[in-house]
């Protein structure tokens, strides 16, 4: 793209919140030290979903611009479920995207075969230029062959794109449902997360409890956001355990000493 050329944008499909193992705002680091930088090199302006203003409809505007946007870059560091199903959809359409990942996270099966650049996730001083450079120029080259995406699923698949009907829209009832899903749904992760970080854990084998803690394990006092069962264990000197009873084959428990001392 030309110095000429208007800047278009390039919609970010990332992780917004931080999980384990990320520390609390990683991922706006991320974005702001090396996504943004690479978009404007390349000439693009960024937007991240947490960015759209003056919206009710979240969600819709998410999908607009997932079917719209000239560009798009998908980070698929730490496997975040919503990150995936974006890119499935950008891909869907055969949309362009450029798609990267940090170094401690895995490679995906399903889509081991597209292209996916890989950064450093200390996002060290020494190595950060050169990977906004290198995001910056598969950025462009990307865009500019946009009509004939190799780096595409529809390609390697040999399918037709997804299409939309030119009279097809949501309605407000259907826009209103899906906002308020994803509101849920945000509000489901924090709560997992918050409870997640509360404690100091460790897991034991469940053949390492003593008799008398396998007889506590008989009483269940809650429920784990996924369906696990917690109880809870007074120790000798007068603090409490909280205990999770792990759903695996190979029983496991987590053993997390409560840090406020509160059942």
């Amino acid at each position: 793209m030309g110095d000429t050329d208007s800047i278009k944008e390039c919609f970010v499909i990332m992780p917004i919140t931080d999980r384990s193992p990320y520390e609390e705002g990683h991922f706006k680091i991320v974005y702001d030290h090396l996504i943004k930088p690479a978009c404007a090199l390349a000439g693009f302006a960024p937007i991240r979903s947490d960015e759209i203003k003056n919206t009710n409809f979240i969600v819709k505007d998410i999908l607009t611009r997932l079917l719209n946007s000239p560009m798009a870059i998908c980070d698929l560091s730490g496997q975040n479920p919503n990150v995936l199903f974006e890119l499935g959809i950008r891909q869907s359409f055969n949309k362009p995207v450029t798609i990267i990942k940090d170094l401690i996270t895995p490679r995906i099966f399903d889509i081991d075969g597209l292209r996916c650049l890989d950064y450093n996730e200390s996002l060290r001083v020494d190595q950060i230029n050169s990977s906004i450079k290198l995001i910056a120029d598969t950025l462009k080259n990307t865009y500019e062959l946009r009509d004939n995406l190799e780096n595409s699923l529809i390609h390697s698949l040999s399918v037709k794109p997804a299409k939309l009907l030119n009279d097809q829209v949501l309605s407000n009832d259907t826009t209103v449902l899906l906002n308020s899903i994803n509101t849920l749904k945000n509000q489901f992760d924090s709560l997992k997360f918050a409870l997640t970080n509360q404690y100091n854990v460790t897991e034991i084998p469940l053949k390492e409890l003593s008799p008398e803690e396998m007889n506590c394990l008989n009483i269940p006092v809650q429920r784990t956001l996924d369906g696990g069962l917690i109880r809870w264990l007074k120790n000798p000197d007068g603090s409490l355990r909280r205990i999770i009873v792990s759903d695996r084959i190979n029983p496991v428990i987590s053993v997390e000493k409560d840090c406020n001392d509160q059942k």
